[in-house]
């Protein structure tokens, strides 16, 4: 075994990590079942070691290693002896049967609350300094289980079948399991929180899950990047991140882009509330795809800045679910004829009758989640604000190029060889581990060499 990725193991995590791994095994102690030599920690960073290594992160690969290390290479794992395949497997069907005591499962959701312990210990062991961050994007990698796609019953009874419209999976449907993610979106791209759950089942409740999870952490989680997918439910995964006190920056469906509702005479659009003098090509302003020309941007951010004029605007700092705003008239952005106020130089007009103290004629009034729960954010989607903020949720996205990568830990299909959610999420843990560490060591390689002086 190659000492040097041992030790990077034991000292970037396993240090962390070996306590609680040690308590799980003595809880476990006495449960029906053969006694291993095998603990849960040299299990774990085991299957760490070989996705590091890029061989296949299986049992009985595992088994082959450790059968040629050497002593030193037995106790940085934590062994006493060279294990076999079967006390291997006997440990990790422990486990199986030990973290799913304690689960529960519903029509969409499934938990696990044990297994979510450990998963929260594992992956936070393999980052550092939590603290000083607080943004995180959150998405859904959906991966085929070990099991023979082709017919109508499953070997692995946890997968669920899954069909997406996106262009990885169109027209394909996967068996198997998502692995719901909560990456930083800034810094060192690292992955701090993850949950596993059936394909088929809703992702929201397990993205709210991994915020959760780290705020008891004593993390400062101020915002959180989400694509349409986690949005389309606001009671599960909008309002209870809201009333878990953090801001929300996340994508609209089309069929929620434009005016939703209206409130005190004011048009809800795009989930903020506008002037009813808007015009009408003004009111749908659909955001380029992409691979857009910068012609499409270009006439985007054109109607995005027409728009703004007939915006209210934040008379204080908005919060998490509600904001104080100011009329655009009375801030003098607009006139308004019903309201009797006259128009700046060079400004738009209100044309619309209205009573005068409702809309325009309104100076302040509270706008809240509750009046457009599908839609409500700040900065107000589309605006220059909200596309600075927006583009910081691709670190999910690079986070599981990383860790598909040939170069990295190539996590798919083949590359593990287990069945049931918590045998797959152990497997998963391994592969989510191995990439933080890489990310870790890049980023340390990059610092040292951006410090070193150059030499003439």
């Amino acid at each position: 075994m190659n000492i040097r990725t041992l030790t990077k193991i034991e000292k970037r995590w396993g240090a962390k990590v070996k306590t609680e791994c040690h308590q799980l095994d003595e809880q476990m102690r006495g449960e029906r079942g053969p006694v291993t030599l095998v603990g849960t920690y040299s299990l774990v960073a085991g299957l760490v070691y070989l996705a590091l290594e890029q061989k296949p992160v299986h049992l009985r690969t595992l088994a082959r290693e450790l059968a040629g290390a050497r002593n030193r290479d037995l106790r940085v794992l934590d062994l006493t002896t060279r294990p076999s395949y079967r006390q291997l497997c006997y440990q990790l069907e422990r486990l199986q049967r030990h973290l799913a005591s304690t689960h529960t499962s519903t029509k969409h959701n499934v938990q696990h609350p044990m297994l979510d312990q450990l998963l929260d210990v594992l992956v936070a062991g393999s980052t550092e300094n939590v603290e000083a961050h607080d943004t995180w994007a959150i998405d859904t990698h959906l991966f085929a289980a070990w099991v023979n796609q082709s017919t109508s019953h499953s070997a692995d009874p946890d997968a669920g079948w899954r069909v997406m419209n996106t262009h990885k999976h169109k027209n394909g449907p996967v068996l198997g399991y998502q692995l719901v993610a909560a990456v930083r979106a800034d810094g060192t791209e690292v992955c701090d929180r993850i949950r596993i759950i059936p394909a088929n089942h809703d992702d929201a409740t397990p993205g709210v899950a991994t915020v959760h999870s780290l705020q008891q952490s004593g993390a400062q989680v101020e915002r959180v990047i989400a694509d349409r997918g986690f949005t389309q439910k606001p009671a599960l995964f909008l309002d209870p991140l809201r009333n878990a006190g953090v801001h929300l920056t996340f994508d609209l469906k089309e069929s929620d882009i434009g005016v939703s509702s209206t409130y005190k005479g004011a048009l809800i659009i795009d989930g903020w509330p506008h002037s009813p003098g808007l015009p009408a090509h003004l009111k749908v302003i659909k955001r380029p795809g992409l691979g857009a020309k910068k012609t499409a941007w270009d006439t985007y951010n054109k109607k995005m800045k027409q728009r703004e004029a007939y915006q209210y605007l934040p008379h204080a700092t908005p919060g998490v679910s509600s904001a104080r705003v100011a009329s655009p008239a009375h801030r003098k952005q607009i006139g308004c004829r019903a309201a009797k106020i006259p128009t700046p130089n060079g400004a738009p007009t209100c044309r619309v009758a209205h009573a005068p103290g409702d809309a325009c004629g309104l100076k302040t009034m509270t706008f809240s989640s509750s009046v457009a729960p599908r839609t409500f954010q700040f900065p107000v989607y589309g605006t220059k604000d909200w596309n600075e903020i927006w583009r910081k949720r691709s670190a999910v996205e690079r986070f599981f190029g990383h860790l598909q990568s040939d170069h990295g830990a190539a996590f798919r299909a083949g590359r593990f060889r287990v069945r049931r959610l918590i045998k797959v999420a152990i497997a998963t843990c391994a592969f989510v581990i191995a990439t933080n560490l890489q990310l870790r060591e890049q980023a340390a390689t990059k610092a040292r060499a951006n410090a070193t002086p150059l030499t003439t």
